[in-house]
């Protein structure tokens, strides 16, 4: 088991005046994704929070204000990828700059961390927030932990074309966060795991270590005496009493589709099927054209493509974007 410094502090605790707390100054309006609360199925790669693990050079990036924010992000998304909830020009965007693995998002940590005035001791949750609701999300991939801890907290030494993905991202999707108020925390686990504070510590009981603050967790499920955290060192999942977890985060993402590229989309799905969630509605791209499948033209559309040996893949698309698609009104 992981062995941390008794200084360690990857977390400052305080709010700005001007946060919104959800339920204690605004209403509840939230979607039910996961009734039981158990967010583990949606996870990415578990990640821990240190550079080069087991070589000389390691360092702790103390930077688990952005793993866990990052964690939230990628959870949520997950579970709508696993919905299709995700529209699919949202879709066609994370796949197309490598934001999906194996099917499920992997964000990088540093982009966020170098630009939430990260010290050694942490930085605070709602500057780690905000690092990501204005700057945007980027793919693991494209930016790797830096060889020092100075170095990777440096917002000077992350490339422009790395900026400018993440501004990229942000057309395609929003993010907003807001503190959730604890009588409300179980209500809100139910739409989204959370950002929240912990006193580290391991083991496998329900966990109450004494003492302040220092490490931000994500809030991964709900018992009735406690909390299941999903953790940024070598011990993913522990349990906590709810009363040694604080602090709580809920992050929202809205996926934008006004702007659809529909030419990039018929170029990036030729042949495909398309399905209308809304409405269970069907459609295929031939040759550069958006053409819908009538009942009565289903039968022949079925021998067409066993003749093609057209492969069955399927696109799932909101009735926004059927409607952008189908600007010709043209019928296959």
């Amino acid at each position: 088991m992981e062995i941390i410094p008794d200084n360690y502090s990857g977390v400052l605790l305080g709010q700005q005046k001007t946060d919104w707390i959800l339920g204690a100054n605004s209403p509840l309006n939230l979607k039910v994704r996961v009734p039981n609360k158990d967010w583990k199925t949606y996870s990415s790669a578990h990640e821990i929070q240190l550079y080069n693990i087991g070589y000389s050079d390691s360092y702790d990036t103390s930077l688990c204000t952005q793993y866990a924010s990052t964690d939230v992000m990628e959870h949520i998304i997950n579970w709508d990828l696993a919905n299709n909830k995700v529209p699919a020009v949202v879709k066609d965007f994370l796949q197309r700059d490598g934001y999906l693995v194996n099917g499920r998002l992997e964000i990088s940590e540093r982009l966020g961390g170098a630009n939430s005035e990260m010290t050694p001791s942490g930085t605070f949750l709602y500057k780690a927030a905000n690092a990501i609701k204005n700057l945007g999300i980027i793919p693991q991939s494209k930016l790797p932990l830096a060889s020092s801890f100075i170095d990777n907290i440096n917002p000077l030494l992350i490339p422009q074309d790395v900026y400018n993905l993440g501004k990229k991202s942000k057309k395609y999707i929003t993010i907003n966060w807001n503190w959730v108020d604890r009588s409300q925390v179980s209500e809100v686990l139910k739409d989204s795991p959370l950002l929240a504070t912990v006193k580290f510590a391991n083991g496998d009981v329900i966990l109450r270590p004494q003492g302040i603050h220092n490490h931000a967790i994500m809030v991964a499920g709900e018992a009735d005496d406690h909390y299941v955290i999903d953790d940024s060192y070598w011990q993913q999942y522990k349990k906590y009493d709810k009363a040694f977890v604080d602090n709580f985060i809920q992050f929202t993402i809205t996926y934008n589709v006004n702007n659809m590229d529909t030419a990039q989309f018929i170029k990036n799905n030729d042949q495909k099927i398309i399905r209308n969630t809304n409405n269970g509605a069907y459609a295929v791209i031939y040759a550069n054209q958006f053409l819908k499948i009538t009942a009565d033209r289903a039968g022949l559309f079925t021998v067409d493509r066993l003749t093609r040996k057209a492969d069955n893949d399927l696109v799932s698309v909101s009735q926004d974007e059927w409607s952008q698609l189908d600007k010709e009104d043209k019928y296959f």
